[in-house]
């Protein structure tokens, strides 16, 4: 009889614990992990109030901080649009701001924050927000900046897949001050092994990165990248301000780029190996020391509306894009 005892004050124990996370959960600077993470009681970490959110739930922000990284691995919002909260760093416990593993029926959504990730500055392999797994991840009124390195190479949003194939969707963000002297870009997708990536990319601002907007299945990728590229402002960045590049035995990329600015850029779109193939409508490639270029069997079609002028060398696309 104790023994059953036991197991119902244990089984009683578990419920409890279960009713007790939250389908919404606080940070605040001067919060306390200890805490219940409500916003009387709010937390004083990501990591801390992600532990006590239900899968599903969110997160949310009362001020500013350096609320530190977090791994996450189920279905979450963090949705900090209410307030302006800029967000730090404490700790790099994760290799990320956001470092998001998760199966490919979850969805993680990021929006409304302000991440300012120079706190990994000097480091080697460190983001703002990678993914490195499937599901869907939405980035949606985000400013990600100074994820940048010294020496080495790195990215703000690095999407790295090594199986499955990555969803990510970013819309009315902006990208500012990422890379590395090596490479690196402020949007990144290079899935690896048996990895892939479809990404969709709406109303950024990509500026004053190593690359702007880079593509590459030139470690392998094999299910590949299809990408859109739209209504967006590609600027100052010191190389690409699109890029799409595989190798031999890398996956297939198609990217589609439409209605947007590249400007003052090392190159406006360039497509690199024979796998590749970028298609542009309605873009105005300006003020880059190459407009566009396809080498090594790249494809770079036209829809036959873009504006290519005033670059250091115009540069030429490889053919029309074909009418279906």
């Amino acid at each position: 009889m104790r023994f059953v005892f036991v197991l119902i004050a244990c089984a009683i124990a578990a419920l409890s614990s279960a009713k007790a996370q939250n389908l919404h959960s606080w940070v605040s600077a001067q919060g306390n992990d200890s805490s219940a993470c409500t916003m009387a009681a709010p937390c004083a970490t990501f990591s801390g109030a992600y532990q006590k959110t239900n899968a599903g739930g969110e997160v949310s922000c009362l001020n500013s901080g350096a609320f530190g990284g977090v791994f996450i691995q189920k279905s979450i919002t963090f949705d900090c649009s209410a307030v302006h909260a800029e967000i730090g760093l404490n700790t790099p416990n994760f290799g990320s701001l956001f470092s998001v593993q998760i199966a490919p029926t979850d969805t993680v959504i990021l929006r409304g924050l302000d991440l300012d990730c120079a706190a990994y500055s000097n480091a080697t392999a460190f983001q703002c927000i990678s993914m490195a797994g499937p599901g869907l991840l939405i980035v949606d009124h985000v400013k990600l900046s100074n994820s940048s390195v010294t020496t080495g190479s790195i990215s703000g949003l690095d999407i790295v897949p090594y199986q499955g194939v990555a969803k990510v969707v970013v819309t009315d963000s902006i990208f500012v001050r990422n890379g590395g002297p090596s490479g690196g870009a402020g949007i990144r997708a290079a899935p690896t092994s048996s990895g892939g990536a479809q990404v969709t990319i709406n109303r950024v601002v990509v500026s004053g990165n190593t690359f702007g907007i880079a593509f590459d299945t030139s470690q392998s990728g094999q299910q590949g990248i299809n990408a859109t590229v739209s209504n967006s402002t590609i600027t100052s960045n010191a190389n690409d301000a699109i890029v799409a590049t595989t190798s031999s035995s890398g996956g297939p990329i198609g990217v589609t780029v439409r209605h947007s600015a590249l400007t003052n850029n090392g190159y406006g779109i360039r497509s690199i190996g024979s796998g590749v193939t970028v298609r542009a409508d309605g873009n105005a490639v300006i003020g880059n020391n190459i407009g566009v270029s396809a080498i090594s069997g790249g494809a770079l079609l036209t829809a036959g509306n873009n504006i290519v002028q005033v670059n250091g060398s115009n540069g030429s696309f490889s053919g029309p894009v074909p009418l279906n």
